[in-house]
C-alpha cells in the first residue's frame, strides 16, 4: 500500500487528532516538528503538520508506505496491521472534515483562472472556522505554492457573505 490523505488542519484540530490517534490505536507521535510518525510496534506512518505562517495555513499529511514502488511488499510481517490502522485514521479524517473545496492558481490573471474541485483534500472543522472569520486567511498545499484553495462557493457555509468571498478571492464573478 502506497497512500496519503493531505488536510488543512489548525492547531486545535491537531490536538483532537493526535489524542483520537493515541487513544484508539497503540500509536505515540514522534517529534513535535513538522515531520513527524505516529509510531507502534507494527512499524510508523508519516505525519506531516500543517502550518500556520501569518495568514496562511500550509497542508499537512498522513502517509503510508508499505510497499515499494515496484509493489513488493516491504514489511509482510507488519503491513497488514499496520495498513489497518491507516485505513482506520484515514477514516476517522474522512468522517469529521470536509472535502469541498476548490482551488485557483494565482499566478494566472483573474480573467484566466480555472476553480478546480478538489476532493482528495480535507478541511478539519476548527481551520475551516479560522478561514471563514478572517479574511485574509489563505490555504496553500505549500508556503510559497501558487495555488489557493478555499471552500466550494456553494458549500462554504449556506451564508452568502462566505460564497461571494470565495469567488471574490478566485477572480470569478
Amino acid at each position: 500500500m502506497r497512500s496519503e490523505c493531505q488536510f488543512f488542519m489548525s492547531a486545535e484540530d491537531e490536538a483532537e487528532f493526535i489524542e483520537h490517534a493515541t487513544t484508539a490505536h497503540p500509536l505515540k507521535i514522534s517529534s513535535e516538528g513538522p515531520i513527524s510518525a505516529l509510531f507502534c510496534s507494527h512499524g510508523s506512518i508519516q505525519f506531516l503538520r500543517s502550518q500556520r505562517s501569518g495568514s496562511t495555513l500550509t497542508a499537512g499529511r498522513i502517509a503510508l508506505a508499505t510497499t515499494g514502488l515496484d509493489g513488493e511488499c516491504l514489511f509482510p510481517d507488519t503491513a497488514p496491521s499496520l495498513e489497518r490502522i491507516y485505513r482506520q485514521l484515514r477514516r476517522w479524517l474522512e468522517k469529521h472534515y470536509t472535502n469541498d473545496l476548490v482551488a485557483y492558481s494565482e499566478a494566472l490573471p483573474p480573467e484566466r483562472r480555472k476553480v478546480v474541485r478538489y476532493p482528495s483534500f480535507w478541511l478539519a472543522p476548527h481551520a475551516r472556522c479560522w478561514l471563514l472569520s478572517h479574511a485574509d486567511a489563505v490555504l496553500r498545499q505549500f508556503l510559497t505554492g501558487t495555488v489557493v484553495f478555499m471552500p466550494s462557493p456553494s458549500h462554504a457555509t449556506g451564508n452568502k457573505t462566505d460564497a461571494r468571498k470565495a469567488r471574490m478571492a478566485s477572480g470569478v464573478p
